[in-house]
């Protein structure tokens, strides 16, 4: 085939060679070849008007209809650039072949695309052995930072990595096996190095963050005043790197936050992306080192924004949150006083003589998330009412007859409940009526907000009532509910049912089997939101049948054999 007047034929044959005589990027020439073997290969051909010069920009980008690109890769930032596999063997001529000479070619076979490591920009290609240098150390203009990296490696061959964008690149350096920084690390480590070089004067005149000396475990408390931080009228990126100062000598071991959300308005609040920044490049040691954070005084706002960053935060991090509605929470945790505004105490009294009590210290009608999340309830798993009434009544009461279903003195139960509300030491060992410890037991799971057996689960327990009681089904649907009930109810759950699995255990003294049990105690740690009387009775055989099961079948459920 060869070039006529009227037209330019132009030929690829850049699968089997790359010649700057035949193929020339910086100049636009018609490229012919009569080769019988790319006549058998059949390459494809475009045929240009007269007078129209052939566009290399075109042919490097790929943009020739029906012009076939094998080994050639398009980039469109670099035009008149060359994309070649720097792992395949070149093989060139620089003799111009005839139609009479034998011209031996490699079979046609596509090159598969390749990784980055593996590719080279090539200005005005040469047939020569195509050798690179690895790339040089990521640059940067911080020292402190420089020092850091030296650490790590950075791949110039073999593989990558990447969990996902922001997580740490893993990369592999011959035999180091080292780990580069991840992009929140190279920006917490120039914020570090900025917070200590740069002076702070007026946000440190708002004390809206200060240290205030060792908790009861000589762990450093660093206090945080929401009401001071003016978040509409200062820079929040200062405010950033002045938070990273105080804070960073700190964390390097286990420490203690207590944050004051008294009287803060939205002229106090942080954007949600500003918290979100500040989570994302505050690094591990920050949330490891974390052992307690307490939050005073909170509202549903807080509560809500810890609500939204929960897909984010383990069920480890949760455990630590500790919701203080009244400061003589702090002042029987701590045993002094932690530098607190005057408005915290006001806010106190204020609370104080609106309910009559101390909400931060009733227990009966409060959440269990709540009452957990107390100071004095720090490291224990389950409600100590529970606990204690339980400990007791194992103690005194396995064999007393109609225990959980004969009611003791109505009196003393309302004094003890009164006395538990108050935050009084009560001494269980001093009742003598073991029905007045069950009733008290029974009272409190009664009067939970949201149930031992939450409400979103209602449903799908009278659903696993239904079918046939104690089968291998029932018990496999059971353990899959129970996984994904909320940590504080799971555990309150399990050790009442241990418990209640001993009292069936001595049903031959006590007269209270696993039936009994599942009738006293169904309606009081299952039931619907629905109040409807219709639905309560036409439930009622499902929800007894479903606590009875619990019972008999803790073990495979709840115990060592089940989900616990």
């Amino acid at each position: 085939m060869s070039a006529t007047t009227d037209s330019t034929t132009i030929v690829d044959h850049s699968h089997s060679l790359i010649d700057n005589e035949a193929f020339n990027f910086n100049t636009a020439v018609p490229i012919t070849s009569g080769s019988d073997s790319l006549r058998r290969n059949r390459p494809k051909s475009l045929r240009l008007p007269a007078g129209q010069a052939f566009d290399p920009t075109k042919l490097a980008l790929g943009k020739l209809d029906n012009f076939p690109m094998d080994g050639v890769q398009s980039n469109s930032t670099q035009p008149n650039t060359l994309l070649i596999d720097t792992t395949a063997a070149i093989t060139t001529s620089n003799t111009p072949q005839t139609n009479n000479a034998p011209h031996h070619t490699a079979p046609h076979r596509p090159l598969p695309l390749l990784p980055p490591q593996q590719q080279q920009h090539i200005e005005k290609p040469h047939h020569t052995t195509l050798n690179y240098p690895p790339p040089p150390p990521t640059p940067t203009s911080n020292p402190t930072l420089h020092s850091s990296l030296t650490n790590f490696s950075v791949l110039t061959n073999g593989t990558t990595s990447n969990s996902n964008n922001n997580s740490t690149a893993s990369t592999s350096s011959g035999s180091t096996g080292k780990l580069a920084l991840s992009a929140a690390e190279i920006e917490y480590a120039d914020y570090l190095q900025r917070a200590q070089t740069e002076t702070f004067i007026d946000i440190a005149g708002c004390n809206f963050i200060y240290r205030s000396g060792t908790d009861s475990m000589n762990r450093p408390v660093i206090v945080v005043i929401g009401a001071h931080l003016p978040a509409k009228r200062i820079d929040m990126e200062r405010v950033m790197l002045y938070a990273i100062k105080i804070l960073d000598p700190v964390v390097e071991s286990d420490y203690v936050l207590v944050y004051v959300h008294t009287s803060t308005s939205s002229d106090n609040t942080p954007t949600f992306a500003w918290l979100r920044k500040l989570y994302s490049i505050f690094n591990r040691k920050y949330k490891k080192n974390l052992k307690l954070l307490y939050i005073v005084h909170p509202t549903m706002w807080v509560k809500l924004t810890f609500r939204l960053f929960q897909p984010f935060l383990s069920t480890k991090f949760w455990r630590k949150v500790v919701y203080v509605d009244d400061t003589a929470q702090l002042q029987k945790f701590f045993g002094r006083d932690l530098g607190l505004p005057a408005m915290v105490f006001e806010r106190d009294g204020v609370v104080r003589s609106e309910t009559g009590v101390s909400r931060g210290l009733q227990i009966f009608g409060v959440p269990l998330e709540e009452v957990m999340s107390r100071p004095e309830n720090a490291g224990v798993t389950v409600p100590p009412i529970i606990d204690r009434s339980i400990e007791y009544l194992r103690a005194r009461a396995l064999n007393q007859e109609g225990l959980f279903r004969i009611s003791g003195s109505n009196s003393l139960l309302k004094e003890l409940k009164r006395n538990f509300d108050d935050g009084e030491e009560v001494d269980l060992s001093t009742v003598e009526d073991p029905h007045v410890v069950a009733g008290l037991v029974k009272m409190y799971l009664r009067e939970l907000p949201v149930p031992l057996l939450p409400y979103d689960f209602y449903q799908r327990f009278v659903e696993a009532g239904k079918l046939p009681g104690g089968s291998p089904q029932q018990i496999d649907e059971l353990k899959t509910i129970i996984r994904q009930l909320p940590i504080v109810h799971l555990d309150t759950a399990t050790h009442l049912f241990e418990f209640l699995e001993e009292v069936a255990a001595h049903s031959g003294q006590n007269r209270m089997g696993a039936q009994n049990l599942a009738i006293v105690f169904g309606p009081n740690i299952l039931k619907s939101q629905d109040e409807n009387i219709t639905t309560v009775m036409k439930d009622a055989p499902f929800v007894n049948a479903i606590v009875q099961t619990m019972i008999t079948s803790y073990n495979e459920i709840m115990g060592a054999k089940g989900v616990i």
